[in-house]
Protein backbone atom coordinates (compact mmCIF):
# COMPACT_ATOMS: atom_id res chain seq x y z
CA UNK A 1 0.00 0.00 0.00
CA UNK A 2 2.82 2.34 0.89
CA UNK A 3 4.49 1.73 -2.46
CA UNK A 4 1.27 2.54 -4.30
CA UNK A 5 0.91 5.81 -2.41
CA UNK A 6 4.49 6.73 -3.21
CA UNK A 7 3.91 6.00 -6.90
CA UNK A 8 0.78 8.15 -6.97
CA UNK A 9 2.65 10.93 -5.18
CA UNK A 10 5.47 10.75 -7.74
CA UNK A 11 2.96 10.89 -10.58
CA UNK A 12 1.17 13.92 -9.14
CA UNK A 13 4.41 15.74 -8.34
CA UNK A 14 5.69 15.24 -11.86
CA UNK A 15 2.49 16.51 -13.46
CA UNK A 16 2.44 19.62 -11.27
CA UNK A 17 6.08 20.44 -12.05
CA UNK A 18 5.60 19.59 -15.73
CA UNK A 19 2.68 21.97 -16.29
CA UNK A 20 4.11 24.67 -14.03
CA UNK A 21 7.33 24.69 -16.05
CA UNK A 22 5.44 24.78 -19.32
CA UNK A 23 3.33 27.74 -18.24
CA UNK A 24 6.49 29.53 -17.11
CA UNK A 25 8.21 28.77 -20.41
CA UNK A 26 10.84 26.52 -18.83
CA UNK A 27 11.94 23.86 -21.33
CA UNK A 28 12.25 20.23 -20.28
CA UNK A 29 15.64 18.66 -20.86
CA UNK A 30 15.82 15.03 -21.92
CA UNK A 31 19.19 13.51 -20.97
CA UNK A 32 20.51 17.11 -20.96
CA UNK A 33 20.59 17.02 -24.77
CA UNK A 34 17.15 17.41 -26.32
CA UNK A 35 14.77 20.31 -25.67
CA UNK A 36 11.27 20.69 -27.01
CA UNK A 37 10.01 24.03 -28.27
CA UNK A 38 6.79 24.68 -26.35
CA UNK A 39 5.51 27.63 -28.34
CA UNK A 40 1.79 27.18 -28.98
CA UNK A 41 1.07 26.21 -32.54
CA UNK A 42 -1.81 27.56 -34.51
CA UNK A 43 -4.74 25.22 -35.14
CA UNK A 44 -6.96 24.81 -38.15
CA UNK A 45 -9.82 26.24 -36.09
CA UNK A 46 -8.09 29.52 -35.26
CA UNK A 47 -6.34 29.74 -38.63
CA UNK A 48 -9.58 29.40 -40.56
CA UNK A 49 -11.36 32.15 -38.67
CA UNK A 50 -8.45 34.55 -38.75
CA UNK A 51 -9.70 35.71 -42.16
CA UNK A 52 -12.57 38.21 -41.94
CA UNK A 53 -14.21 36.46 -44.91
CA UNK A 54 -14.69 33.34 -42.80
CA UNK A 55 -15.53 35.39 -39.72
CA UNK A 56 -18.49 36.69 -41.68
CA UNK A 57 -19.58 33.16 -42.53
CA UNK A 58 -19.15 32.12 -38.91
CA UNK A 59 -21.20 35.07 -37.71
CA UNK A 60 -23.97 34.24 -40.19
CA UNK A 61 -23.93 30.58 -39.14
CA UNK A 62 -24.54 31.72 -35.56
CA UNK A 63 -27.57 33.76 -36.57
CA UNK A 64 -25.93 37.13 -37.09
CA UNK A 65 -26.69 39.59 -39.89
CA UNK A 66 -23.29 39.65 -41.55
CA UNK A 67 -24.54 41.70 -44.52
CA UNK A 68 -25.20 44.67 -42.26
CA UNK A 69 -21.62 44.67 -40.98
CA UNK A 70 -18.46 46.18 -42.41
CA UNK A 71 -15.20 44.27 -42.27
CA UNK A 72 -14.01 46.69 -39.60
CA UNK A 73 -16.89 45.57 -37.35
CA UNK A 74 -15.20 42.18 -36.91
CA UNK A 75 -12.47 41.89 -34.33
CA UNK A 76 -10.77 38.62 -33.42
CA UNK A 77 -9.84 38.34 -29.76
CA UNK A 78 -7.09 36.29 -28.16
CA UNK A 79 -8.40 34.19 -25.31
CA UNK A 80 -5.89 33.84 -22.51
CA UNK A 81 -5.81 30.18 -21.52
CA UNK A 82 -4.52 30.28 -17.94
CA UNK A 83 -5.62 26.75 -17.02
CA UNK A 84 -3.67 24.57 -19.46
CA UNK A 85 -0.63 24.75 -21.71
CA UNK A 86 -1.40 22.89 -24.88
CA UNK A 87 -2.58 23.24 -28.43
CA UNK A 88 -6.05 24.59 -27.92
CA UNK A 89 -8.74 25.79 -30.30
CA UNK A 90 -10.43 28.70 -28.58
CA UNK A 91 -11.24 32.12 -29.99
CA UNK A 92 -13.30 35.20 -29.34
CA UNK A 93 -15.11 37.27 -31.95
CA UNK A 94 -16.34 40.79 -31.25
CA UNK A 95 -18.91 42.03 -33.77
CA UNK A 96 -20.25 45.47 -32.86
CA UNK A 97 -21.92 44.91 -29.46
CA UNK A 98 -21.94 41.11 -29.69
CA UNK A 99 -19.12 39.16 -28.05
CA UNK A 100 -18.93 35.50 -29.08
CA UNK A 101 -16.60 33.08 -27.32
CA UNK A 102 -16.08 29.81 -29.17
CA UNK A 103 -14.34 26.65 -28.07
CA UNK A 104 -13.77 23.52 -30.12
CA UNK A 105 -14.01 20.18 -28.34
CA UNK A 106 -12.69 17.20 -30.27
CA UNK A 107 -13.18 13.51 -29.43
CA UNK A 108 -13.00 14.07 -25.67
CA UNK A 109 -16.09 15.77 -24.29
CA UNK A 110 -15.55 18.10 -21.33
CA UNK A 111 -18.59 18.80 -19.11
CA UNK A 112 -16.68 21.63 -17.40
CA UNK A 113 -16.73 23.88 -20.46
CA UNK A 114 -19.03 26.43 -18.80
CA UNK A 115 -16.45 26.96 -16.07
CA UNK A 116 -13.75 27.37 -18.69
CA UNK A 117 -15.93 29.96 -20.42
CA UNK A 118 -16.31 31.83 -17.14
CA UNK A 119 -12.55 32.18 -16.90
CA UNK A 120 -12.40 33.37 -20.51
CA UNK A 121 -15.15 35.97 -20.18
CA UNK A 122 -13.65 37.37 -16.97
CA UNK A 123 -10.27 37.81 -18.65
CA UNK A 124 -11.84 39.14 -21.85
CA UNK A 125 -13.94 41.75 -20.05
CA UNK A 126 -10.90 42.77 -18.04
CA UNK A 127 -8.94 43.38 -21.24
CA UNK A 128 -11.94 45.18 -22.75
CA UNK A 129 -12.14 47.55 -19.78
CA UNK A 130 -8.41 48.27 -19.97
CA UNK A 131 -8.29 48.70 -23.75
CA UNK A 132 -11.29 51.08 -23.77
CA UNK A 133 -10.19 52.91 -20.60
CA UNK A 134 -13.53 52.34 -18.92
CA UNK A 135 -13.99 53.63 -15.40
CA UNK A 136 -15.68 50.87 -13.41
CA UNK A 137 -15.48 52.98 -10.23
CA UNK A 138 -17.37 55.99 -11.59
CA UNK A 139 -21.02 57.01 -11.29
CA UNK A 140 -21.80 56.15 -14.92
CA UNK A 141 -22.74 52.58 -15.79
CA UNK A 142 -20.18 50.88 -18.04
CA UNK A 143 -21.62 49.24 -21.16
CA UNK A 144 -20.25 45.85 -22.21
CA UNK A 145 -20.78 43.80 -25.37
CA UNK A 146 -23.34 41.06 -24.85
CA UNK A 147 -21.62 37.66 -24.49
CA UNK A 148 -22.52 34.39 -26.15
CA UNK A 149 -20.85 31.07 -25.43
CA UNK A 150 -20.57 28.38 -28.07
CA UNK A 151 -18.98 24.92 -27.97
CA UNK A 152 -18.35 23.31 -31.35
CA UNK A 153 -18.18 19.58 -30.78
CA UNK A 154 -16.52 17.60 -33.56
CA UNK A 155 -16.67 14.19 -31.91
CA UNK A 156 -19.09 11.33 -32.59
CA UNK A 157 -20.43 10.83 -29.07
CA UNK A 158 -24.15 11.49 -28.69
CA UNK A 159 -24.65 14.30 -26.22
CA UNK A 160 -27.54 14.33 -23.80
CA UNK A 161 -27.86 18.10 -23.63
CA UNK A 162 -27.13 20.96 -26.02
CA UNK A 163 -26.71 23.39 -23.13
CA UNK A 164 -23.90 23.36 -20.59
CA UNK A 165 -24.68 25.37 -17.46
CA UNK A 166 -22.27 26.68 -14.88
CA UNK A 167 -24.90 26.01 -12.21
CA UNK A 168 -24.59 22.27 -12.92
CA UNK A 169 -21.23 22.43 -11.17
CA UNK A 170 -22.54 24.12 -8.03
CA UNK A 171 -22.73 21.98 -4.93
CA UNK A 172 -25.95 23.48 -3.61
CA UNK A 173 -28.37 23.31 -6.53
CA UNK A 174 -29.27 25.68 -9.34
CA UNK A 175 -30.92 28.57 -7.46
CA UNK A 176 -27.78 30.71 -7.62
CA UNK A 177 -26.97 34.34 -8.48
CA UNK A 178 -24.34 33.52 -11.12
CA UNK A 179 -25.18 31.52 -14.25
CA UNK A 180 -23.44 30.95 -17.57
CA UNK A 181 -24.94 28.90 -20.39
CA UNK A 182 -22.90 27.45 -23.26
CA UNK A 183 -24.63 26.32 -26.44
CA UNK A 184 -23.30 23.10 -27.98
CA UNK A 185 -23.21 22.71 -31.77
CA UNK A 186 -22.71 19.18 -33.13
CA UNK A 187 -22.73 17.38 -36.48
CA UNK A 188 -26.50 17.01 -36.17
CA UNK A 189 -27.00 20.74 -36.65
CA UNK A 190 -28.57 21.44 -40.03
CA UNK A 191 -27.65 24.48 -42.07
CA UNK A 192 -24.78 25.47 -39.80
CA UNK A 193 -22.78 26.70 -42.79
CA UNK A 194 -19.06 26.92 -42.27
CA UNK A 195 -19.35 25.38 -38.79
CA UNK A 196 -20.97 22.28 -40.29
CA UNK A 197 -18.22 22.11 -42.90
CA UNK A 198 -15.54 22.41 -40.25
CA UNK A 199 -17.07 19.55 -38.24
CA UNK A 200 -17.25 17.41 -41.40
CA UNK A 201 -13.57 18.08 -42.13
CA UNK A 202 -12.54 17.12 -38.59
CA UNK A 203 -14.58 13.94 -38.54
CA UNK A 204 -13.26 12.83 -41.94
CA UNK A 205 -9.71 13.48 -40.83
CA UNK A 206 -10.22 11.62 -37.54
CA UNK A 207 -11.66 8.59 -39.34
CA UNK A 208 -8.81 8.43 -41.87
CA UNK A 209 -6.14 9.09 -39.23
CA UNK A 210 -7.46 6.43 -36.85
CA UNK A 211 -4.75 3.91 -36.01
CA UNK A 212 -1.94 6.00 -37.51
CA UNK A 213 1.26 5.96 -35.48
CA UNK A 214 3.86 7.51 -37.77
CA UNK A 215 4.18 10.95 -39.26
CA UNK A 216 4.01 9.48 -42.76
CA UNK A 217 0.69 7.75 -42.01
CA UNK A 218 -0.78 10.90 -40.52
CA UNK A 219 0.32 12.98 -43.50
CA UNK A 220 -1.22 10.45 -45.87
CA UNK A 221 -4.50 10.62 -43.96
CA UNK A 222 -4.39 14.42 -44.02
CA UNK A 223 -3.82 14.55 -47.78
CA UNK A 224 -6.72 12.15 -48.33
CA UNK A 225 -8.92 14.32 -46.12
CA UNK A 226 -8.08 17.48 -48.02
CA UNK A 227 -8.66 15.77 -51.36
CA UNK A 228 -12.02 14.41 -50.20
CA UNK A 229 -13.19 17.73 -48.77
CA UNK A 230 -12.28 19.69 -51.89
CA UNK A 231 -14.18 17.18 -53.99
CA UNK A 232 -17.25 17.43 -51.74
CA UNK A 233 -17.22 21.21 -51.33
CA UNK A 234 -16.21 21.10 -47.66
CA UNK A 235 -14.10 24.17 -46.80
CA UNK A 236 -13.13 23.97 -50.47
CA UNK A 237 -12.12 27.60 -51.03
CA UNK A 238 -10.03 27.67 -47.86
CA UNK A 239 -8.30 24.37 -48.64
CA UNK A 240 -7.55 25.36 -52.23
CA UNK A 241 -5.91 28.59 -51.06
CA UNK A 242 -4.21 27.25 -47.93
CA UNK A 243 -3.55 23.55 -48.59
CA UNK A 244 0.21 23.67 -47.94
CA UNK A 245 -0.26 25.82 -44.84
CA UNK A 246 -2.89 23.43 -43.49
CA UNK A 247 -0.58 20.45 -44.03
CA UNK A 248 2.38 22.13 -42.33
CA UNK A 249 0.28 23.40 -39.45
CA UNK A 250 -1.49 20.14 -38.66
CA UNK A 251 1.66 18.05 -39.03
CA UNK A 252 3.39 20.47 -36.68
CA UNK A 253 0.63 19.89 -34.13
CA UNK A 254 1.01 16.12 -34.53
CA UNK A 255 4.77 16.41 -34.00
CA UNK A 256 4.29 18.50 -30.87
CA UNK A 257 1.68 16.15 -29.43
CA UNK A 258 3.86 13.12 -30.20
CA UNK A 259 6.87 14.75 -28.56
CA UNK A 260 4.78 15.65 -25.51
CA UNK A 261 3.60 12.05 -25.20
CA UNK A 262 7.18 10.77 -25.33
CA UNK A 263 8.26 13.22 -22.64
CA UNK A 264 5.30 12.35 -20.44
CA UNK A 265 5.98 8.63 -20.79
CA UNK A 266 9.66 9.00 -19.97
CA UNK A 267 9.12 11.31 -17.03
CA UNK A 268 6.22 9.20 -15.80
CA UNK A 269 8.46 6.13 -15.70
CA UNK A 270 11.09 8.16 -13.86
CA UNK A 271 8.40 9.22 -11.38
CA UNK A 272 7.38 5.61 -10.81
CA UNK A 273 10.97 4.53 -10.24
CA UNK A 274 11.55 7.42 -7.85
CA UNK A 275 8.31 6.66 -6.03
CA UNK A 276 9.24 2.99 -5.64
CA UNK A 277 12.68 3.94 -4.36
CA UNK A 278 11.21 6.36 -1.83
CA UNK A 279 8.66 3.74 -0.80
CA UNK A 280 11.39 1.17 -0.15
CA UNK A 281 13.30 3.68 1.98
CA UNK A 282 10.20 4.47 4.00
CA UNK A 283 9.58 0.75 4.63
CA UNK A 284 13.21 0.27 5.65
CA UNK A 285 13.01 3.22 8.05
CA UNK A 286 9.88 1.79 9.63
CA UNK A 287 11.45 -1.64 10.05
CA UNK A 288 14.59 -0.12 11.48
CA UNK A 289 12.63 2.01 13.98
CA UNK A 290 10.80 -1.14 15.10
CA UNK A 291 14.10 -2.80 15.88
CA UNK A 292 14.11 -5.23 12.97
CA UNK A 293 17.47 -6.89 12.35
CA UNK A 294 19.52 -5.18 9.64
CA UNK A 295 19.97 -8.45 7.75
CA UNK A 296 16.20 -8.89 7.59
CA UNK A 297 15.77 -5.31 6.36
CA UNK A 298 18.40 -5.88 3.67
CA UNK A 299 16.67 -9.03 2.43
CA UNK A 300 13.22 -7.41 2.54
CA UNK A 301 14.13 -4.20 0.71
CA UNK A 302 17.18 -5.01 -1.38
CA UNK A 303 19.13 -2.16 0.26
CA UNK A 304 22.78 -2.55 1.20
CA UNK A 305 23.96 -2.48 4.77
CA UNK A 306 25.45 0.98 4.27
CA UNK A 307 22.15 2.30 2.86
CA UNK A 308 20.19 0.91 5.80
CA UNK A 309 22.60 2.38 8.33
CA UNK A 310 22.26 5.84 6.75
CA UNK A 311 18.50 5.85 7.25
Amino acid sequence: MLKILQIEKARLTFRLVFYYNLRKGIPLNINDKTTINRKLKDSLFTHLFRDVKYQRQLYAALGGDADSCDDTDFKLLTLENTLVYDVYNDLGLLVKDRLILLVEAQSSYNPNMALRMLVYIANTYYEYVIDNRLNIYGAKRVELPTPEFVLIYTGKKKLGSRLLKLSDSYVHGTDVPLELVTKVITEEEQGAGIIEEYIQFCQKYDSLKYGSTTKEEVLRALKKTIKYCKAHNILKEFLVDKEREVENMMMGIFTQEHATDMILNEKYQQGIEQGIEQGIEQVAKKLKSNGTDIEVIMKSTGLTKEEVLKL
